[in-house]
């Protein structure tokens, strides 16, 4: 068996060492492997279990790898990790959020009963990273990454300098853009929500449909929506912004129109949403809404439908109005003078090239 350099095994209890393997070998072969490629473990597929749960132990325990993986993390994140650590190898039960990262990729395991721990032999490995010098960088790198998650969730696609252009615009230390890309690479394995290629950042599902090229055509002549520093928060924290008028309304709608408990009514007005987002319309909601076991089988179930979408329609920040809402680029088109120069920069006359047909509002 390999021995990983830099990993202090003279401080691991080989009790502690073992039983960080009996855990892995409570996961199916591809959870082991999915493990395993997420922290770029060399060789990983021609393993069988055992071998595989053995080699991941002394693996995942590395200064290096633990640094890196750990440096994605969010101070809640670390916060949660911790708490369970101060009791390692005893499974605890919390209230807080902040623990599936930790599961990912490794550090935090669930007993069958449904309580979390961190193995002992993890809580000793940490802490020959922990300290203030990891911290600060691990702070600078979720940081970033929170700006970089707030642009594309917001455009879909975007060049680096927009994301370096935020960033700059609301924090007190510069972004230079290779630093932008450095982060990118420590992050990529393990918060891969998006993808860099040809010069663009862009959601790994557009760049997969094809669907990015209809998205900056859509985008044309739009100027991108600048969020604020909450916005870019709350973004990173819930995976939507702005929920009382984005989500709430389609959950109430679900509410009352349907048999759904709370927690199901959210994820189905989660997933509605993010479809929106990406430039749904009606028919392919009410579509899903089907799919989904929700018919609109009245008159007074479709006029409730057509007035909360027509709501969410003008509210949600949509990748195709390059994070605008509806309202907002209505507002700005009426007040486009059509004889100025295109906001696209085409050299063109408003009136000649995006505001074709939109007349002087």
């Amino acid at each position: 068996m390999k021995d990983y350099k830099g990993t202090k095994w003279n401080e691991i209890d080989v009790a502690d060492y073992g039983n960080l393997i009996a855990l892995l070998r409570q996961y199916k072969l591809k959870v082991l492997r999915h493990l395993a490629r997420t922290h770029g473990m060399p060789g990983y597929s021609q393993l069988g279990k055992d071998q595989l749960a053995m080699a991941l132990a002394r693996y995942i325990l590395q200064p290096q790898i633990m640094k890196r993986y750990f440096s994605c993390a969010d101070d809640q994140e670390i916060k949660v990790y911790e708490q369970l650590a101060a009791q390692a190898g005893t499974p605890c039960s919390l209230t807080e959020k902040g623990s599936d990262y930790l599961y990912m990729g490794g550090y935090c395991m669930e007993t069958t009963g449904g309580q979390l721990m961190v193995p002992a032999a993890v809580a000793k490995a940490y802490e020959h990273i922990n300290t203030e010098k990891f911290h600060k960088r691990r702070r600078l790198v979720y940081r970033v990454w929170s700006y970089m998650n707030a642009a594309i969730y917001l455009y879909g696609i975007c060049r680096p300098e927009q994301i370096t252009a935020l960033y700059n615009l609301h924090e007190s230390d510069v972004l230079p853009e290779p630093e932008l890309h450095g982060i990118f690479r420590e992050l990529e394995p393990v918060r891969g929500r998006f993808i860099y290629q040809n010069g663009w950042f862009a959601d790994t599902s557009l760049v997969e449909s094809g669907a990015y090229r209809d998205v900056l055509c859509d985008q044309k002549g739009i100027r991108a929506f600048v969020p604020d520093r909450e916005m870019i928060r709350e973004i990173g924290e819930m995976g939507l912004c702005e929920p009382d008028r984005q989500l709430m309304p389609m959950i109430n709608f679900f509410l009352r129109n349907f048999q759904v408990g709370r927690e199901a009514a959210a994820k189905d007005a989660f997933e509605i949403h993010h479809m929106i987002r990406f430039g749904a319309d009606g028919l392919d909601v009410s579509n899903r809404m089907a799919e989904l076991g929700m018919i609109l089988d009245s008159d007074e179930k479709a006029s409730d439908f057509e007035q909360t979408m027509d709501r969410v329609w003008n509210d949600t920040r949509q990748i195709g109005l390059n994070g605008h809402t509806r309202a907002e680029v209505e507002a700005m088109e009426a007040q486009q003078d059509p004889d100025r120069p295109c906001p696209c920069g085409s050299g063109k006359r408003y009136r000649q090239c995006c505001g074709r047909g939109k007349g002087r509002g």
